[in-house]
């Protein structure tokens, strides 16, 4: 494992959330104007080590921003996301790393397996619950049919009925 963040190991955490602003801000450019602000304030950190920095705050902020929009996208997505985020950081450190000794390949390929597994996992859940659902719907759609007939209802109160109990659109059926 390499060393930790020069910008990590020295600023507080104060300047730390201004200078996070300030590259938001800034669109993750003009390192060197950031670099002499800090040096303004007493931190000699060159912008090579800013943009290094600058660079894991930009992929933290765009991994943010797309468990953001996955889970906005879908109802329980949560876990897809977070699968989604951990195989990319899993295949980020395969790149970034030179050397990689066998046992620790043997843990990243166990711990890519095991989320290949989890999410086949997640999606038969998901369909298994979807057709329960769509089940029970049905069924409580007959009965409230087979009520309705034998009370002598109109179409139009079994109707009102139905969406009152199940909360569907009157004009469909299940």
């Amino acid at each position: 494992m390499g060393l930790r963040s020069k910008v990590l190991r020295i600023l507080p955490k104060e300047l730390r959330a201004e200078l996070d602003t300030r590259l938001i801000d800034s669109a993750f450019s003009d390192y060197r104007g950031l670099a002499e602000w800090l040096r303004a304030k007493g931190y000699q950190i060159s912008r090579h080590s800013l943009r290094r920095y600058g660079s894991d705050l930009s992929a933290i902020s765009r991994a943010t921003k797309q468990l953001k929009s996955i889970m906005s996208d879908r109802e329980g997505s949560m876990n897809d996301a977070l699968i989604v985020l951990i195989r990319s950081r899993l295949f980020d450190v395969l790149v970034e790393s030179e050397h990689i000794e066998g046992g620790q390949l043997m843990q990243f390929a166990r711990a890519i397996t095991e989320l290949g597994r989890a999410t086949v996992q997640q999606k038969k859940w998901a369909e298994d619950f979807h057709e329960r659902l769509v089940n029970q719907k049905r069924a409580a759609a007959q009965k409230i049919e087979e009520i309705a007939r034998k009370g002598g209802l109109s179409a139009e109160a079994e109707k009102a009925i139905r969406a009152a109990l199940m909360g569907i659109n009157p004009l469909r059926t299940v």
